[in-house]
């Protein structure tokens, strides 16, 4: 019987590697990763290496620094408001 708990106490350590290694994963600077759990947003993480729960928690990693121009055309006017609301 001893080795049989040889046995089972590798597969636990083969599993637990597992779990640690799929679990973590890096968030590029220009990028931040969204966790969801159920369907439903959990949390966002910002770059570095980042932790979550492999099989409870899914994550989609999103790229936030690409800049995108809106052209806007024809003349616009300025409602008539304090200066204070306008300079902020």
């Amino acid at each position: 019987m001893n080795w049989i708990t040889a046995l089972a106490g590798l597969a636990v350590s083969a599993l637990c590697a597992l779990a640690a290694f799929t679990s973590v994963f890096a968030v590029r600077p220009e990028s931040q990763a969204v966790i969801s759990r159920g369907g439903q947003v959990d949390r966002v993480l910002g770059p570095g290496l980042q932790a979550h729960w492999p099989i409870l928690e899914q994550v989609t990693i999103y790229e936030v620094t690409t800049e995108r121009q809106v052209v806007l055309d024809g003349p616009f006017e300025v409602a008539d408001c304090p200066a204070e609301v306008a300079l902020v």
